[in-house]
């Protein structure tokens, strides 16, 4: 009896003691994940998903919205989002049951703003109660915030990793103990599914490799770069998932990783892409390193940097060049720039002046030799306006000399209207006016087309905004296609269609219409004093001025809306906005048929580059048919196979015809050229809804079954079968008619060739299909 005593005794000791750590543990997990989101740059809210209350607010949203963390966990949702009460508790509910998971709000911060935000929200439970788990990003600064948020990301995905590892063995040893523990591990694993939805909602590549580098964890982003389910990479390395080429490059940064254990960061380029890969050793569980990876497509953002430092290199050549002197300063009121006609005046050369206060260099006075009270820069950038010194304003030089100067201040702006400093013009007042008007010039007008700009165009709405001008009309227009004009044939001809567009629409137009280059590709009218129906008008003449404009290979393509406020009470805003929505609409019904109009227009240019490409693609069409009717391929199949047989060497339309039809041996330079044609055929095939089922034929049309092909060295059935169809009856193709660069042989010695490389280039039963095929119908 004593010792079945102590022996509940004992087991009433280990059950509390297990009983603490399950809560100990819990508590930890929390805090370690309360932890990690306080110190992360992204803006994180847990939402109760009934009320609306803001249960948590991590630091990087108490510093976004501008409160405290206990005046903002005080808040409800519906105080910051400036949809209705209704439509707020409307969006929550569409999150809730998951109908919906990404957003465009407008949230209100503690000083006043708005901001534009991106809300990834998705249903979890946090501590017992059904909240919104949020992730918030300012699209606002969104360019300013990725370099500060990259730093923290690898961060946090090495915690969270960690986190991963503790959850899963924790949740593995205390399910297996008791009812208690099972419920313990249902709560890890909605940390788990929390950690797992904030990790795939990111963009960008995260995985973990093992000391062998063979992967234990990837996101959804690296699972759709290789095209792959995630649960395919486990266990595998990159020899396994990639061809050797690319395998090998990433293998030599993760082995410089392993040997060094540090972080390393570098730009990758692979396939006209730009990659920021940022590598890091991570101990594992079994004392060897690994190495985790967060891999990031910088493409977009490197173009746009590269044509923003273009543009803006042009913008100080322009200024640099002027005969007045500039300065431009920063939001510090720092000298970024000063040109050779500043340095006469102020008596400071270039490199003592950059990096000072703008006013140890230019040193004003009234006309009685009184310094200025006022600081005119600090004022132009309070007052987002144009600053203008007073007459007989003095300038004292370096060396003492005083003489009167003409100044003016304004402020510089990005696309998005903010600013980012200030310049200052200045001269002598016995230099003319029309160096000042070079600058108002390049301040109101787009460089590329000559029309007005962004800016222009805004002031000019406002001022145009009177009841003297209602109705008063507003047309948007849209070049249809340009990202694949720009992608096909070269960001030069992209921007020679924008001011074909451009002149187009002027000529339509009246002196006193405005036009505006408003984006990228998207143009903007005002027609003052115009009805609808006047501008319904002006509309048709502009789309008879398109079709009118010939060009055998880019046809001009628009998407136009228009709107007209009729009543002084309308907000011309609204104005604009539906002449937008209209013009979105229009392209849309118009972008498919401009695209592939695009394409067709390739394939034409294609045949007249060479005669024998369209018999070529003509007689691969019908033996490729045949092919696929003895393989016993379905309908879809066998209509894909056609379309390929016809687009498979578009990729070639940009390869000059001299190599094309290059009798002798290409060299490097030129077989490289020819070597790009799937990738640049993918690339035409993909951007249309027709052809994108064939892009991926294409592409790898030139494989080898051994591998040896390009682009990609892929081999055997990884190769698409409908390729591996195609890369036969081609070469038979090419064998047996005449090419500049190849002689024509007999249909026994082609067959030969093939059945020779059947193997080695060729798929070896599709070989012995085709070759039996040819037989039959020529009696061979």
């Amino acid at each position: 009896m004593k010792k079945y005593i102590t022996f509940l005794i004992f087991c009433l000791l280990l059950i509390t003691t297990m009983v603490t750590q399950i809560n100990a543990q819990e508590q930890d997990v929390y805090n370690e994940v309360r932890n990690v989101f306080d110190n992360h740059g992204s803006i994180i809210l847990f939402i109760d998903q009934e009320s609306g209350e803001i249960l948590y607010a991590n630091k990087a949203a108490t510093e976004f919205y501008g409160y405290t963390q206990e005046k903002l966990t005080s808040k409800n949702i519906k105080d910051i989002n400036m949809l209705t009460p209704k439509e707020t508790a409307q969006e929550m509910e569409k999150a809730s049951r998951e109908e919906k998971n990404y957003f465009l709000f407008k949230h209100k911060i503690a000083n006043g703003d708005i901001r534009d935000v991106k809300v990834y929200s998705y249903p979890q439970t946090y501590q017992g109660k059904k909240i919104l788990f949020s992730i918030i990003h300012d699209v606002t600064h969104e360019l300013a915030l990725e370099a500060r948020n990259q730093q923290m990301r690898r961060y946090l995905l090495f915690s969270l990793l960690l986190i991963t590892l503790i959850l899963l063995i924790a949740g593995i040893f205390f399910y297996k103990k008791n009812i208690k523990i099972k419920k313990h591990k249902d709560k890890l694993e909605n940390l788990n599914k929390l950690r797992q939805t904030y990790i795939d909602a990111d963009d960008s590549m995260i995985y973990l490799k093992d000391h062998d580098l063979k992967y234990i964890f990837v996101n959804n982003s690296t699972a759709n770069f290789y095209g792959m389910k995630k649960e395919e990479f486990i266990g595998k390395d990159d020899y396994d998932l990639s061809n050797r080429e690319f395998a090998k490059l990433k293998e030599s940064t993760d082995q410089k990783v392993l040997e060094n254990i540090e972080l390393i960061e570098d730009e990758v380029r692979w396939k006209n892409n730009i990659y920021k890969t940022t590598k890091f050793p991570v101990k594992l569980p079994d004392g060897n390193y690994g190495v985790g990876a967060y891999i990031k497509n910088i493409t977009e953002d490197y173009m746009l940097k590269r044509k923003l430092s273009i543009e803006k290199n042009k913008y100080l050549q322009t200024l640099i060049s002027i005969g007045d002197g500039v300065i431009v300063v920063d939001l510090d009121k720092n000298i970024e720039m000063i040109n050779k006609q500043a340095e006469d005046l102020t008596g400071w050369s270039y490199e003592k002046a950059v990096g000072k206060n703008y006013k140890e260099v230019l040193k004003l006075r009234d006309e009685n030799g009184k310094s200025l009270e006022n600081d005119i820069v600090e004022e132009v950038l309070q007052n987002n306006e144009i600053y203008s010194l007073k007459e007989k304003t003095l300038l004292t030089s370096k060396d003492g000399v005083n003489f009167y100067i003409d100044d003016s201040v304004a402020p510089i702006k990005d696309n998005e209207g903010q600013i980012f400093g200030a310049v200052i013009v200045f001269r002598d007042d016995t230099l003319n006016q029309n160096q000042k008007e070079k600058i108002k010039y390049i301040s109101y007008h787009d460089h590329l087309t000559g029309l007005y700009n962004r800016r222009f165009f805004e002031e000019e709405l406002n001022r145009l905004n009177t009841i003297r001008q209602v109705p008063i009309s507003i047309i948007m227009a849209d070049v249809n296609g340009l990202k694949f004009i720009n992608d096909t044939y070269g960001h030069q001809r992209g921007d020679q269609i924008l001011k074909r567009a451009a002149n187009l629409m002027s000529s339509v137009l009246r002196d006193e219409d405005i036009i505006a280059r408003f984006g990228g590709d998207e143009f903007s009218i005002i027609l003052p004093q115009n009805s609808s129906n006047q501008a319904k008008k002006v509309v048709g003449r502009i789309r008879e001025a398109t079709k009118e404009y010939k060009d055998d290979q880019i046809p001009i393509s628009l998407g136009i809306g228009y709107a007209t406020k009729t009543s002084d009470e309308q907000d011309i805003e609204k104005t604009f906005s539906k002449a937008d929505d209209k013009m979105y609409k229009d392209k849309l019904t118009k972008i498919k048929s401009a695209t592939n109009k695009l394409v067709k227009n390739l394939l034409t240019t294609l045949s007249t580059k060479s005669n024998e490409s369209k018999n070529h693609a003509v007689r691969m069409t019908k033996l490729a048919a045949k092919l696929g009717e003895k393989m016993s391929l379905n309908e879809e199949m066998l209509n894909n196979l056609s379309l390929l047989a016809t687009l498979h060497d578009i990729g070639k339309v940009n390869i000059l015809e001299n190599i094309l039809k290059k009798p002798g041996k290409l060299t490097k330079k030129e077989w490289n050229l020819i070597k790009e044609h799937p990738e640049k055929g993918f690339i035409i095939a993909n951007s249309t809804d027709e052809f994108a089922p064939i892009a991926k034929y294409i592409l790898y049309h030139h494989e080898r079954w051994n591998g040896k092909g390009y682009p990609e060295g892929i081999k055997g059935k990884e190769i698409p079968l409908l390729s591996r169809i195609i890369s036969i009856v081609d070469a038979y193709d090419v064998m047996t008619h005449n090419r500049p660069y190849s002689k024509v042989i007999s249909k026994e010695k082609a067959l030969k060739e093939i059945k020779e490389h059947a193997g080695s280039q060729f798929d070896p039963e599709i070989s012995e299909i085709f070759i039996e095929l040819i037989k039959e119908e020529n009696n061979l």
